[in-house]
């Protein structure tokens, strides 16, 4: 998994929209605070329920890729 996220580089090349989160958690986007990319995961902070991690083999992008 090291080797690809190193190929990759998800949290510098990767463009994630709050609405893209939003789409893939299931919740309108004006609950979600901030997105934070970090190394291995997206930290999103929302409204309702606090902070929350995403992988990023979850979103389309990684799909993509």
């Amino acid at each position: 998994m090291t080797s690809l996220f190193t190929r990759l580089q998800p949290a510098r090349k990767f463009r994630i929209s709050k609405s893209a989160i939003a789409q893939l958690l299931n919740i309108p986007k004006q609950l979600i605070v901030r997105v934070e990319c970090w190394k291995y995961v997206v930290f999103v902070h929302r409204r309702d329920r606090g902070g929350q991690f995403i992988s990023y083999r979850k979103l389309q992008q990684w799909l993509n890729a």
